[in-house]
């Protein structure tokens, strides 16, 4: 919009109903007094028809006879359609993995932070019975200070490196052998 055509509108104008419940709101608090500021994510309608999301970022100025409020609307579209792209990959990642027929799992040095429904299955349990649980729960308790210091030391260097060979205790206490990269 040229300034002038933008002083003619108010913030309904051009932002998209799904939007406005949003800006609505964060506008009451500042009426209210309970807050001087405020800063939001939002789509906004552009002159020509098509979307663009800006970080609004409103204040509030006082002088000595009146409230003014300073608007400020950064275009942050680029970053938003990144991001976009970056959470379908990771869906696209994620649906990979835990359709995969062989177990895959990650964890830290110490506990599961996600394992798929095949790993699930081969450790004679669910998903949610493993993310959260502390490594030793499967890993034999021998084998537990050699297998810890080569993920410490992956986590340390970027990456892992070779295959690990161990053995896992099931639910049922039966040993299982694996190898894992």
């Amino acid at each position: 919009f040229e300034q002038e055509e933008l002083l003619q509108k108010n913030v309904i104008d051009v932002t998209p109903p799904q939007d406005y419940n949003l800006v609505s709101c964060q506008l009451q608090r500042l009426f209210n007094g309970e807050t001087d500021a405020f800063e939001i994510e939002k789509r906004c309608y552009k002159k020509g028809g098509g979307i663009m999301w800006g970080r609004l970022s409103v204040s509030v100025y006082q002088d000595e006879k009146d409230r003014h409020l300073i608007i400020q609307l950064q275009d942050i579209t680029e970053r938003k359609l990144q991001e976009e792209e970056l959470l379908e990959r990771e869906r696209e990642y994620r649906k990979l993995v835990e359709d995969a027929p062989d177990a895959m799992v990650i964890h830290d040095a110490e506990k599961f932070l996600f394992i798929n429904q095949a790993g699930a299955e081969a450790l004679q349990s669910s998903p949610q019975e493993l993310v959260g649980q502390p490594l030793t729960k499967i890993i034999r308790q021998e084998e537990w200070p050699g297998f810890h210091e080569r993920v410490a030391e992956a986590l340390e260097i970027g990456r892992a490196e070779g295959v690990v060979e161990l053995t896992v205790v099931l639910p049922d206490g039966k040993l299982m052998d694996i190898l894992s990269t």
